[in-house]
């Protein structure tokens, strides 16, 4: 299978974007069981779960209800447990550093 420079350059951006976000994650995780890439992956799986909560984010016109929402997404994301070592993310992460690098990134609008 041939690749050509664009499709590979796509490939390596993405992969550099992946890194990235993943060692900037790892600054708010305060238990080496928990690997880098679970927060993100939880945050959106809460947020996808919770698509009222998601929807409330993005009303700026209601910063009460943003406000209201983000503290039941941090509640939802600090209950949600890590697949791999079975330990309740609030546990092992930083959650109001994480929501607000989160935050910072546009992750949670």
């Amino acid at each position: 299978m041939k690749i050509n420079k664009t499709y590979l350059r796509k490939i390596i951006k993405e992969e550099i974007e992946k890194t990235l976000l993943s060692e900037s994650v790892k600054q708010f995780i305060k238990n080496s069981k928990i690997h880098s890439t679970v927060p993100m992956g939880a945050l959106i799986g809460v947020k996808n779960n919770n698509p009222e909560l998601a929807k409330a984010l993005s009303n700026s016109a209601n910063p009460m209800g943003q406000a209201d929402a983000i503290a039941k997404l941090k509640q939802a994301f600090s209950d949600a447990v890590d697949p791999n070592s079975k330990m309740k993310l609030g546990d092992g992460v930083d959650v109001d550093g994480f929501f607000k690098y989160a935050d910072q990134q546009g992750y949670l609008s």
